[in-house]
């Protein structure tokens, strides 16, 4: 079974995706960030609490069958990832360092942006 980390990590990864179109065009078009990046982290957060929902059913006690059925995979690929990954507590541990990376990079770049107006 794959370790919670993991799990987190690919939620927060696939909520990201999800929501990192609106905040590409914002940056390419110099417009304003914030609302988009709102949107992209509270995405984010919501997929990443999602793809969790199996661990946490199990860590409170009640079953650990939703590891197992074959819909399990509803919880961002759940099941999938724990057939094919064994352990991934490192694997986990460095896609979130990655994406923490990565959002604060587009912070710091719509920062920039936003204090450097568009020369002409």
């Amino acid at each position: 079974m794959a370790h919670a980390n993991l799990h987190l990590a690919v939620g927060l990864g696939v909520g990201a995706a999800a929501m990192a179109l609106p905040v590409a065009r914002a940056l390419w078009a110099r417009r304003p960030v914030a609302r988009a990046l709102g949107r992209m982290w509270l995405a984010a957060l919501a997929v990443g609490a999602w793809a969790l929902v199996p661990n946490l059913v199990s860590a409170a006690g009640l079953t650990s069958g939703l590891h197992h059925v074959w819909w399990g995979d509803v919880f961002v690929l759940h099941r999938a990832i724990d057939r094919r990954v064994e352990g991934g507590l490192l694997i986990g541990e460095l896609l979130l360092v990655a994406q923490l990376v990565a959002h604060y990079v587009i912070l710091v770049v719509a920062l920039a942006r936003s204090s450097n107006p568009r020369p002409g």
